[in-house]
């Protein structure tokens, strides 16, 4: 849900790891992608992994130095294009769903809007930590 300059930000030698020693990092053997699969539908799965797992890898994968995101979402689209042409159905299922949200309506206006909202995100199971902050001070 995050999008792809926040999961190519995530390096795991910065923050936490950053003092470790020279042998201690060595250990470090790479890292992981999860997908929650509470929200996703056959529909959604492939834009929810792909192609922001390509991010995820790169960064695993780069040197630290390696940080440009134009670049990087330069790579991107060739690899989502290359994603497309192996049967990933990342980008025509967005399109494919607000075809039908939009109905006889034109897609325009929908479109516009998918682009610039975004899902609730940190949040936790079955709601946003804030919502229920907000709503147990609101019951009591």
């Amino acid at each position: 849900m995050f999008p792809a300059s926040q999961h190519y930000a995530a390096d795991p030698l910065t923050r936490e790891t950053a003092d470790l020693t020279p042998p201690e990092k060595v250990r470090i053997l790479g890292g992981e992608s999860t997908m929650w699969v509470e929200f996703a539908t056959r529909e959604s799965i492939d834009m929810r992994i792909w192609p922001r797992n390509a991010a995820i890898t790169e960064r695993l994968w780069s040197p630290q130095n390696v940080t440009d995101l134009d670049s990087m979402y330069r790579r991107l689209a060739v690899a989502s294009r290359e994603l497309e042409g192996r049967g990933m159905r990342h980008a025509v299922s967005h399109h494919l769903m607000l075809e039908r949200l939009a109905g006889d309506d034109p897609l325009g206006p929908l479109s516009a809007l998918s682009d610039v909202v975004e899902p609730v995100k940190e949040y936790t199971r079955g709601g946003h930590a804030t919502t229920q902050a907000s709503l147990r001070s609101i019951v009591w």
